[in-house]
C-alpha cells in the first residue's frame, strides 16, 4: 500500500501530487520572461459539488497553475505570473484564456 508520502531524500513528483487531489487539466498558455524564454503555464482544476436550493451541479473549486516541468506558478494579476520557487523569474502574456 502506498500513501505518496516521500522519504527524507526523495524527489517530490508534482504530478503524483496532482492525482492524489485529482486534479484535472483543463487548458494551458504560453507564458515569457523579460528575455523572451517561453514556459507553457498548465492550468489545473478540482471540480467540487456545488448545492443550492435549486440544483446540485460540479463547478471548479481550485486553480492550480504549474509549468509543465512542474514547477508552481503564482499569479500576480491578469497576464502577469511568477515562479513560486524562483520568485525573481517573471512571466508575462497577452492570451485572453490565461488567468
Amino acid at each position: 500500500m502506498s500513501d505518496n508520502i516521500n522519504k527524507p531524500g526523495d524527489t517530490p513528483d508534482p504530478r503524483a501530487e496532482r492525482d492524489r487531489i485529482r486534479l484535472q487539466c483543463i487548458g494551458s498558455f504560453k507564458a515569457y520572461t523579460q528575455d523572451g524564454e517561453a514556459y507553457t503555464i498548465e492550468i489545473w482544476t478540482h471540480f467540487a459539488a456545488v448545492h443550492d436550493r435549486d440544483r446540485a451541479r460540479v463547478e471548479p473549486s481550485l486553480l492550480v497553475l504549474t509549468t509543465t516541468h512542474g514547477d508552481g506558478v503564482d499569479r500576480l494579476d491578469q497576464g502577469e505570473y511568477r515562479l513560486t520557487d524562483n520568485p525573481e523569474i517573471l512571466l508575462s502574456t497577452d492570451d485572453p484564456n490565461a488567468p
